[in-house]
Formats: structure tokens, sequence, C-alpha cells
């Protein structure tokens, strides 16, 4: 299934979406800012 994947013998278009779920981890996001404004303040 994969090799086909990567040969490009599948062909997706609209009619196969069946939808997205975006959640927000705030607590995640709040790290990940506080790590890179951490990195900027050590260069």
């Amino acid at each position: 299934m994969q090799e086909a994947y990567n040969n490009e013998e599948y062909i997706l278009d609209g009619e196969h979406f069946a939808g997205v779920k975006f959640a927000v981890r705030d607590k995640e996001i709040e790290a990940q800012s506080r790590r890179q404004k951490h990195r900027e303040y050590e260069r």
C-alpha cells in the first residue's frame, strides 16, 4: 500500500475529503513559545 502511494497510484480529489478537526493545546503552545524566546535570548 505504501509503495502504491509513493508511486502516485492513488488519485484523490475534493470528493475524498472527509473533513478536518483542529484542537488548540494552550499549554503546549505556551511551552513552545517560552523555549523559543529562551533560545533567542541565549543568542
